[in-house]
């Protein structure tokens, strides 16, 4: 391939040739522009050369210019530095003087003068002056005009105004720049014919200088092949190598290779580590000097590993040995150390876990048997208040450091405070165990209690039987308010059906108890009358004067006992009506005492309700007690009347039954502005205050079985305190007798 053919030789003619043709551009944007500034500098200069003479020459009177020249020295500065005219010009444009004199007294207004007043700086103006010569020719001249400010303390007062002629600079410059333009294109075309007549010649010589320098390349590249083949091979060696030392190192055992005499001839890092010595320290050392009391020997076979601890790092190695050869033929050792000292510490650490899982397992067995005997025990002698036995080594004041006095375990050992009502903790007022055991399980003062298992599983069964403890007693609690309403209901529906029966007897009984009363007075009336009859007759005979007639009459009635039958009816029917009265009353009684007609609220008088009730029981109390009435209270009340009769006769009846022979009953009534009040009392044996105190139980008694229901007195606080919003008190001693004080609102709710 030759040179010429070569696509650098074509580009180096082409921008040879754009060079060729932009050097005329080239000049005409930088040359010329920086010529004619220099020619305009140079002008300025001598233009301010004159200025200095001329400044020498001006007068300044006040504000005004005044100028004394010389009569050669205008004509010498115009001759000396090319100028065509010199003016002198006041702050107001007036010419005060111009080397030609027709000038003098002309004022300057151009715009550019104004300009220069104002701001009091050189002004340049390129101009073309057209003069005629001594032949009448009209000639043309390139002059620069350059006015130089007059200045005194920073004021304009004038300027000075020179002209220059510059046509013969313009002359050389555009000589110069024609020069410029036609001299390099010439220049370029030959160094380019020299540069491909040189390039010619070369040519040959170049192609073969290729041509050897390719064959050079040819075996430079098998060279490099073949240098590059083994360095790669040497970087395979080097990477196994870097390879195998980095595996060695993320080894965690230790391993050693030794030569016959035990010196170590090779580590890896885990031997550097332990030692804690760079590798430099390490090999080319005796075994013994790193791992003091290390017996090794040269072994045909490997050895069993043995166990070997050392005793500055007091940890425990097993160590293994194998037999190698190595690279100069010699035999050698190869030494591995695997650290047991966390195996042999782990492996005690299982055998005390695992006696102590034995020890746990056997407190857990105890633990089991013993709650399986309490859930026996629990089964067969429904005893739910059987609790497993497990001590409380710290009371949880004194854990947590509470100095609440008000709760109701401070000062007390072996509260479980997860079990008790009320406890303060955390500051808040706890309430029942149901409700407050999740918060308690969470509590450290729990958590710390029950870290031992048999602790944890005692206290869950605990827990479990104070749950059900807790809801047995709320089902008995359910269970006895059930039998106090049916025995209730049942006392109730008793009294309804006596109401009922009571008043049907006494719709029955008084019909007949009415006809008798009727016809008793009617036999009054006419006994009477018999009686009269009689009179009239025994008159009437004694009047007749019959003989013997009348003692015979005084006979017969004497014998039939005529006079005592006569006054003996009068009593026998008085008091035949007064029993119809009785059974009248009785019955009235005993109508008002089951109220059938008033089962709702209605305004009664108490007295009658005492007085009915007192009728009713009568019989249980004539036998027994003298009655005492002590009525007080005049003010009716708003009541139930039939459940408070059923309150007085069990008061009453209890009091007669209170009694053993003979005694008083006493029944007051007395009123404030709140309370209508009826005490009865009386003077039997009393009551101890044990069971003074639970009186108003449902079912207690103190009577013999078969003989009282324990209701009665339990229905009477019912009956006070919740239908009527009253009260009842209760005050006996034994031997002297009991007080009942019922308080009944005046003003029911």
């Amino acid at each position: 391939m030759k040179f010429f053919q070569e696509k650098s030789l074509g580009r180096l003619m082409v921008g040879t040739s754009l060079l060729a043709a932009l050097f005329p551009v080239f000049n005409l944007l930088l040359i010329y522009p920086r010529f004619q500034s220099q020619i305009l500098e140079i002008v300025k200069s001598e233009a301010r050369q004159v200025a200095q003479h001329l400044s020498r020459k001006v007068l300044i009177d006040g504000d005004s210019l005044r100028i004394t020249l010389d009569h050669d020295l205008a004509p010498f500065l115009i001759e000396d530095f090319g100028l065509v005219k010199i003016k002198v010009i006041d702050r107001d444009g007036l010419v005060i003087y111009s080397s030609e004199v027709k000038e003098v007294g002309v004022v300057n207004q151009h715009d550019f003068f104004s300009d220069l007043a104002a701001k009091g700086q050189e002004l340049t103006r390129m101009t073309v002056d057209d003069t005629r010569s001594a032949e009448r020719e009209t000639l043309s001249r390139d002059v620069l005009e350059i006015y130089h400010p007059i200045m005194r303390n920073g004021a304009f007062i004038g300027v000075f105004a020179l002209y220059y002629d510059i046509s013969d600079h313009r002359s050389q410059f555009d000589r110069i720049y024609l020069a410029s333009q036609l001299y390099p294109a010439p220049i370029i075309i030959f160094f380019i014919c020299l540069v491909g007549y040189v390039l010619k010649r070369l040519d040959s010589r170049y192609i073969q200088r290729i041509k050897d320098k390719q064959e050079i390349e040819v075996q430079h590249h098998s060279l490099l092949n073949e240098q590059e083949k083994q360095r790669q091979l040497l970087d395979s060696v080097e990477y196994a190598k870097r390879q195998w030392e980095a595996t060695m190192d993320r080894v965690e055992e230790m391993v050693i290779l030794a030569d016959p005499e035990l010196m170590i001839r090779r580590c890896n890092k885990a031997v550097a580590v332990f030692y804690g010595r760079p590798f430099s320290e390490i090999l080319n050392r005796k075994i013994v000097d790193i791992f003091p009391g290390l017996g090794i020997e040269q072994r045909e076979a490997p050895a069993k590993p043995v166990e070997y601890r050392h005793e500055t790092s007091n940890r425990i190695f097993s160590v293994a040995q194998y037999r190698v050869t190595l690279s100069n033929g010699e035999d050698g050792v190869v030494i591995t150390l695997h650290d047991q000292t966390e195996i042999k510490k782990m492996t005690s650490e299982l055998e005390m876990k695992n006696q102590e899982i034995l020890n746990n397992s056997q407190e857990l067995q105890r633990a089991i048997d013993e709650i399986s005997n309490l859930i026996q025990r629990v089964v067969v002698q429904e005893d739910f208040g059987t609790y497993f036995q497990s001590d409380l080594s710290q009371s949880c004041y004194q854990y947590m450091g509470c100095e609440q006095e008000d709760c109701p375990c401070y000062g007390k050992d072996s509260m479980r405070c997860w079990q008790q009502a009320g406890t303060f903790c955390g500051g808040d007022v706890q309430g029942k165990f149901a409700k407050k055991f999740s918060s308690c399980a969470e509590c450290s003062y729990f958590i710390t209690m029950t870290t031992n298992p048999i602790n944890l599983i005692g206290e869950q069964f605990n827990n479990m039987m104070r749950v059900l403890e807790s809801k047995n007693k709320a089902l008995q609690s359910a269970y006895t308010e059930l039998k106090q309403t049916q025995s209730q209901l049942l006392q109730h529906e008793k009294m309804a059906s006596v109401g009922q029966l009571a008043a049907g007897v006494a719709h029955e009984i008084n019909n007949p108890v009415g006809f008798i009363a009727s016809n008793l007075n009617s036999l009054r009336k006419y006994g009477n009358r018999i009686a009269e009859y009689i009179s009239l007759e025994s008159k009437l005979i004694s009047e007749s004067g019959i003989p013997d007639l009348d003692i015979r009459q005084a006979e017969g009635k004497k014998k039939f006992k005529i006079d005592y039958i006569l006054s003996d009816i009068d009593e026998l029917i008085s008091e035949s009506l007064e029993g119809c009265e009785r059974v009248k009353k009785i019955v009235q009684d005993l109508k008002g005492f089951s109220r059938v007609d008033q089962a709702s609220r209605q305004s009664v008088d108490i007295h009658e309700c005492l007085e009915s009730t007192i009728n009713i029981v009568w019989n249980e109390l004539k036998y027994k007690a003298k009655i005492v009435k002590d009525y007080q209270a005049t003010t009716p009340i708003t009541c139930f009347p039939q459940q408070l009769n059923q309150v007085f006769m069990n008061l009453l009846v209890n009091a007669a039954h209170a009694i053993d022979k003979e005694g008083i009953i006493t029944i007051k009534t007395i009123q404030d502005d709140e309370y209508l009040s009826i005490l009865i009392s009386d003077t039997g044996c009393g009551m101890p205050p044990e069971i003074v105190s639970r009186i108003f139980e449902p079912f207690y008694t103190t009577k013999d079985v078969g003989k009282g229901t324990g209701l009665g007195l339990s229905i009477v606080y019912d009956i006070v305190t919740k239908n009527h919003h009253g009260e009842i008190m209760v005050a006996s001693q034994v031997g002297q007798g009991s007080l009942f004080t019922v308080k009944i609102p005046l003003v029911q709710q």
